[in-house]
């Protein structure tokens, strides 16, 4: 199998999934078109991951309520990617 690749939302850099420690199966998720994916650097702070920019990107959404409910799953699997 291939490396794949994911482009980050934010600097729009592209990054190797084995480089960045992502699993087949996380790539698949963060993958999906609707969903988004940010590099660490583009979501943290220099000290970890940026929750209040987290849920910023959900409150920009409002008050499409599917379009909030899409960028809430593009959090939480950034919050399981990067172990939060």
């Amino acid at each position: 199998m291939e490396d794949e690749s994911i482009q980050c939302d934010g600097c729009q850099c592209w990054l190797q999934q084995k480089c960045i420690g992502m699993t087949w199966t996380q790539y698949v998720t963060s993958s999906k078109p609707n969903l988004q994916y940010y590099s660490l650097q583009c979501i943290g702070t220099g000290k970890g991951f940026n929750l209040l920019s987290s849920l910023s990107r959900i409150a920009v959404m409002a008050p499409d309520i599917e379009r909030m409910r899409v960028q809430a799953e593009s959090e939480l699997n950034s919050l399981q990617f990067y172990r939060v």
